[in-house]
């Protein structure tokens, strides 16, 4: 599917906003071996919790440290199959920071979603504003 959706152009930037287990990173890095393109991909995925599993030894508490992980090790194998083409399979890691919302968000439904009387929504640190009119 990555092949396809980015056929035209080998400098795509690829958006997965539910990256789950990083599946579309690792695509990303495979086509570009195949074909000798230079995509990028943005991975988003939200700390959610999850069992705990260790792997290998690496302790994995979230999906987003399955994706973390998925996306270093794919690197990892497509740069060592290919040692000749001097690869970057490299990325970058953020965590969200504390909300820093002067809206006071000190309500927690059941569903665990913070939320304030402005109508702003808090999963994470994930905005979504309800009812805004502009």
């Amino acid at each position: 599917m990555i092949a396809w959706m980015t056929q035209q152009g080998d400098d795509d930037i690829v958006l997965d906003f539910f990256a789950g287990s990083g599946t579309t990173g690792h695509a990303v890095m495979q086509q570009n071996v195949e074909d000798g393109g230079n995509r990028k991909s943005i991975l988003v995925q939200l700390p959610e919790p999850m069992e705990k599993k260790v792997l290998d030894g690496i302790e994995l508490n979230t999906i987003a440290d399955i994706c973390r992980e998925r996306v270093r090790r794919a690197g990892r194998k497509i740069a060592a199959e290919h040692q000749d083409k001097g690869l970057d399979t490299g990325f970058r890691s953020y965590k969200p920071a504390p909300s820093t919302s002067p809206h006071g968000m000190d309500r927690v439904d059941a569903s665990g979603l913070m939320t304030s009387t402005a109508g702003v929504v808090h999963a994470g640190n994930t905005a979504a504003i309800a009812g805004c009119n502009d």
